[in-house]
């Protein structure tokens, strides 16, 4: 059967390159990449179709899931990429300042003082989850989140300094108009 289904193949890549060329035209994806995606997915479907109008009519299809494929890992990448620009730009997550201990220290004195703010900074730098993401677990809209983590990375900065580390230190609580 897959020598019937080459030989089909083989009779319709025109098809195929011509199904490709219209998707990538609208899309920006290279044709002849698409075709070759494309087959390959053809050949690894257990029952594959058997004549040239059927395999043109599963290629648009395949040619469709691929094009998304494509750019969802494209905005993916991005995303990504932009993520890790902010981190890089102003030391977003978690600062880096002082030991490991300390940022797990001062992580749990934010959360005795404001349980949603050291929830809101962990889920997003650690989990990395989205905004409305986190909105959603802990039943608050996204720019509350947004300003628990934009506090949270300030008091977690603040707590970090080696002045604000030493016993008796008064950095440790959070400002009553801020919470």
């Amino acid at each position: 059967m897959k020598r019937g289904l080459s030989e089909v193949l083989e009779e319709s890549y025109p098809a195929l390159r011509r199904i490709a060329v219209a998707k990538a035209r609208t899309k920006g994806v290279e044709p002849s990449s698409l075709v070759h995606d494309t087959v390959c997915r053809l050949l690894r479907m257990p029952d594959p179709p058997t004549n040239p109008a059927a395999i043109e009519g599963v290629a648009w299809q395949l040619m469709d899931w691929i094009v998304m494929d494509r750019l969802r890992a494209d905005r993916a990448r991005k995303e990504r990429e932009r993520r890790e620009q902010h981190v890089a730009k102003d030391g977003a997550g978690l600062p880096s300042t002082g030991t490991l201990d300390a940022i797990y220290q001062s992580v749990r004195r934010l959360a005795e003082l404001d349980p949603r703010k050291a929830e809101a900074i962990l889920l997003w730098s650690v989990s990395e989850m989205s905004l409305d993401r986190i909105a959603g677990l802990l039943n608050v809209s996204s720019k509350t989140v947004q300003r628990d983590i934009e506090f949270a990375k300030a008091w977690l900065a603040a707590n970090l300094t080696p002045r604000a580390m030493a016993p008796g230190s008064s950095t440790h609580r959070v400002p009553e108009s801020q919470s």
